[in-house]
């Protein structure tokens, strides 16, 4: 297995892929971590490190974006046939653990050493009209974006420029600084959404009131789905009810252009590391289900044990950071 240096031959290849599954993308990732990107097919990038004893590869990051990232998301027999490769391909590799996330459940006798369902959150707003969609919605986020419009917040669409982008990300982080949890996205990551071919997909809304900036949000479509990448409301615009407007907007507008999914990326229970609720509860709010996607992993040399470890190591420290945190403000 190859580590991928030179993607000149593979940047048409990219263009077409989701977003997410670009080289560009699980580099920045891969940075992220200490890792780098590998091919592990015509159609999938990646990511691949080192973690104590073990070479492992996989989706870029748990919490990175939504669980098809850098997934297999065909038709059952095209995901089928991408796992049997996949199998093939971990046994002649050096890995000690590989996973990969299919929109389908995987073929009977399927040679994997485990396979966990995961959910994601998503509204088909081509299903609805706005009406519905409205109607969709808890009580709570349609007394919030009538506080809102009341008080005069209003939201518009924004360039993503450099200048927006620095001021989501600096509110974004201060946020996540006054909660005491790590960002979601690294700087890196957020640079990579600067770049091709991310870039060519950006839409970024900014919320405000008498022409003080209170929040943005900023997604990413490709291929009829929308994706909710990074949202960051300060605390006078929670307080207005700004993020409901925002999301509201955001949401009306990917009906009226023809997109197929809201991606709200992440699982009901928690945000995108499976932390605490607050953001879980935020999204299914808006009327946003779980979608059922199957995680696949190949292991050996003891590394499933050790991912059950650290797993369990994870729970512990999210348990004791509920015992001295209030739920997160961050929407």
């Amino acid at each position: 297995m190859a580590d991928v240096t030179d993607h000149s031959a593979t940047g048409l290849r990219a263009a077409v892929l989701e977003p997410f599954r670009s080289h560009e993308w699980v580099n920045a990732s891969a940075v992220c971590v200490g890792g780098s990107s590998c091919d592990a097919g015509p159609d999938l990038v990646l990511l691949r490190r080192t973690v104590g004893l073990w070479k492992v590869a996989g989706l870029p990051l748990p919490k990175s974006a939504t669980p098809m990232s850098a997934g297999l998301g065909g038709t059952p027999i095209e995901n089928d046939a991408a796992l049997w490769r996949l199998a093939a391909w971990f046994q002649e590799s050096d890995l000690s653990l590989l996973q990969v996330t299919s929109a389908t459940p995987p073929p009977e006798g399927l040679q994997c050493s485990r396979v966990e369902m995961i959910e994601n959150l998503e509204i088909p707003v081509g299903e609805h009209t706005c009406e519905s969609l409205w109607s969709r919605m808890s009580k709570l986020p349609q007394r919030q974006i009538r506080r809102a419009l009341k008080a005069g917040v209003r939201v518009h669409r924004v360039a993503p420029s450099v200048e927006h982008l620095a001021r989501l990300r600096s509110l974004s982080s201060a946020i996540y600084a006054s909660t005491r949890e790590r960002p979601i996205h690294d700087p890196r990551q957020h640079a990579a959404m600067a770049t091709e071919p991310l870039s060519k997909g950006l839409t970024m809304f900014a919320v405000s009131i008498c022409g003080e900036t209170l929040g943005y949000l900023l997604s990413v479509q490709h291929a009829g789905r929308s994706y909710y990448w990074d949202v960051a409301v300060d605390e006078k615009g929670r307080g207005l009810g700004a993020g409901h407007l925002l999301v509201w907007i955001w949401m009306r507008w990917c009906k009226r252009r023809g997109v197929g999914i809201v991606d709200f990326i992440g699982p009901p229970e928690g945000g995108r590391a499976g932390g605490r609720p607050g953001i879980g509860r935020f999204k299914v709010s808006f009327g946003a289900v779980a979608r059922p996607y199957w995680v696949v992993y190949w292991t050996r040399h003891g590394a499933g044990f050790a991912l059950d470890c650290s797993r369990f190591l994870a729970m512990l420290r999210r348990r004791l950071l509920d015992l001295r945190l209030p739920d997160s403000p961050r929407r």
